[in-house]
């Protein structure tokens, strides 16, 4: 930990990436806080005494430094903190730090591309001069099982990285970059949106896959009507 000047990392959301990067970063010596908002979603890890990895890393079993649903407890001592929830909570989660959060702490989104939802969020809670950082992409490659295990097929080579505001970039670009060397600046927040390959190359992979796809009463079509109409009626 020695060439660390980032001994505490506090991770927010134990799902794909958030147990991905949880094993990630404890493997090369951060302190690893981990967090969910379900207490649910953390019961398999503790029960187990760690987090089960296989892929890129080799196979094994890490353990967290703490594992909570108690957002403030997993704050305390973290100079990173790392949003690694569904694009959909940002505002929400947002919300929840603004009384937490101190200055000294950074806060990271991975991935990002909400643009201002979590400042925006965060000033509605009576922050000044809300700042965050983030990356256009998950970090890895990766799928959490139901025991809470995580497979990692690979690491990304190319992090698009962002500051808001901008003028805080240089700053928080070489903080982060002890965490995640493969960060490469852009511009602005609009530029990690315009890079998000996600819009692209998931629909052809699904449209593939139709035939696999289906929910429990078995109606494909209403399943892709209900969260995406346009979908839906490319199938139909």
């Amino acid at each position: 930990m020695a060439d660390n000047q980032i001994p505490n990392v506090a991770i927010l959301g134990a799902g794909n990436g958030g147990l991905a990067a949880t094993v990630d970063l404890t493997i090369r010596g951060f302190s690893v806080s981990l967090w969910s908002r379900r207490i649910e979603t953390l019961l398999p890890i503790q029960t187990r005494g760690g987090i089960e990895y296989s892929g890129v890393f080799g196979e094994g079993l890490i353990e967290p430094t703490l594992v909570t649903d108690d957002l403030g407890e997993v704050l305390i001592e973290a100079e990173l903190v790392i949003i690694m929830l569904p694009t959909s909570a940002h505002f929400e989660i947002g919300q929840s730090l603004a009384s937490l959060i101190t200055k000294e702490q950074t806060l990271f989104l991975a991935p990002g591309h909400t643009l201002t939802i979590l400042p925006a969020a965060l000033h509605a809670g009576g922050v000044i001069s809300p700042e965050f950082c983030e990356v256009g992409t998950l970090p890895y490659i990766c799928r959490r099982d139901e025991n809470a295990s995580v497979s990692i097929s690979k690491c990304s080579d190319y992090l698009p990285f962002a500051a808001f505001p901008v003028n805080r970039v240089d700053k928080m670009f070489s903080l982060v970059q002890q965490v995640f060397p493969k960060i490469h600046a852009m511009e602005s927040p609009l530029m990690t949106v315009f890079t998000y390959m996600n819009a692209i190359h998931h629909p052809p992979a699904t449209i593939c896959n139709a035939g696999r796809i289906e929910n429990t009463d078995g109606n494909f079509y209403h399943y892709f009507e209900g969260i995406t109409p346009s979908v839906g009626r490319l199938i139909d």
